[in-house]
């Protein structure tokens, strides 16, 4: 699962705030009078990375808790109304696939591409990243940045196992930093909202698939057990193409 810009042709969107706080999430608009904003999602199948075109069909978008949800079409595209201007989440789920947990400030405009995982591709993955799936009692964070290699993920003021791809099929928790794929996370985490800083990488950074946070080149990423929670930055003139 990874969301895409609009002009790229690339989701491993990758793999995941205080433990022991209750998962609030906004169910802003749902029966209300508010405006709403239409958000687009592609979500097509992961294989391989050189091999994510397959449209997923009958996949479940649904804004977080709530029964507004849609199935995407036999092009594997959905359409979802949510509250506009407010930092709402939805999920993307299918049977034998990862689910995901998805945190966005609406404004629309933006089509996200998600790349659905399949239980037996996650299985794979999670032993590299030093955790198993499926994951009952926790939850995975998947992080990326737009910016050049070098930039740390850091739970502010958690502690959690880390990882980080070496490319697009390997993700591997003897590396410190993203290289020039971009994308890492955190396993086993308790449900809960969490901040997450990006270190050593350009400065302000803006969050993309993600909720602000209280200070530059922070994010908030709420995360549900069971789901891999995805968020993004694009930092300086490095951003998503």
């Amino acid at each position: 699962m990874i969301a895409q810009p609009p002009r790229s042709s690339a989701l491993f969107l990758l793999l995941f705030t205080v433990i022991g706080t209750p998962l609030l999430l906004p169910n802003v608009g749902c029966g209300s009078s508010e405006s709403t904003t239409e958000v687009s999602v592609r979500v097509t199948e992961y294989i391989t990375l050189a091999d994510l075109e397959n449209p997923m069909p009958d996949a479940e978008v649904c804004e977080t808790d709530t029964e507004n949800c849609v199935l995407t079409d036999a092009d594997g595209m959905a359409t979802l109304a949510l509250p506009s201007g407010s930092e709402a989440s939805y999920t993307i789920t299918k049977e034998g696939y990862g689910s995901y947990l998805v945190a966005d400030v609406v404004e629309g405009g933006i089509e996200h591409w998600f790349w659905m995982f399949s239980d037996a591709e996650l299985t794979r993955m999670a032993e590299l990243m030093g955790t198993t799936y499926p994951w009952d009692d926790t939850g995975v964070m998947l992080l990326r940045v737009y910016s050049d290699p070098g930039v740390v993920f850091v739970l502010v003021g958690e502690t959690a196992n880390s990882f980080y791809f070496e490319n697009g099929d390997t993700p591997s928790t003897e590396i410190d930093a993203t290289t020039f794929d971009g994308r890492g996370g955190f396993t086993d985490l308790a449900e809960g909202e969490y901040q997450v800083e990006y270190l050593g990488g350009e400065v302000l950074c803006q969050p993309f698939t993600a909720w602000p946070g209280d200070a530059d080149n922070r994010i908030r990423v709420p995360v549900r057990a069971g789901y891999i929670s995805y968020a993004s930055q694009s930092c300086g003139a490095t951003g998503p193409l």
